[in-house]
């Protein structure tokens, strides 16, 4: 558990930071090096250990064709997302540890590329 600065609610038991980007660079999406890479390097850069390798799986057909991926994390989870044909990747990441927001935000923009990016931050 940890404080926050929501004033709403004052303690957490975790925090997930959940992305909508849209328009992402096509090259990173249909790469599985790539989603393997991201999930390495954010564990790096929130401080958080991974347990074991992301399991990385080409899912849907069609306007649903592109990736779903999740990394086990020893404080809970990334889980993303990919939707090819529309160049669209949703990213939930959820920690009982608390993390820098604004550094997980920079560089998933430099990372995916997106045009447009919405982000969501909740307690829990």
């Amino acid at each position: 558990m940890f404080e926050t600065s929501n004033k709403k609610q004052k303690k957490a038991f975790g925090q997930e930071l959940i992305f909508n980007l849209y328009r992402c660079d096509i090259k990173v999406m249909r790469s599985r090096k790539k989603m393997q890479e991201f999930c390495e390097k954010i564990c790096k850069l929130i401080s958080i250990n991974p347990i074991g390798k992301s399991i990385i799986r080409n899912t849907g057909k069609g306007d649903l064709k592109g990736y779903s991926i999740c990394q086990f994390l020893e404080t809970s989870s990334i889980i993303i997302h990919t939707c090819d044909p529309i160049l669209e990747t949703y990213i939930n990441i959820f920690s009982c540890r608390l993390f820098k927001e604004k550094n997980t935000i920079d560089f998933t923009r430099k990372f995916f590329k997106p045009q447009k990016i919405e982000k969501f931050l909740l307690f829990r």
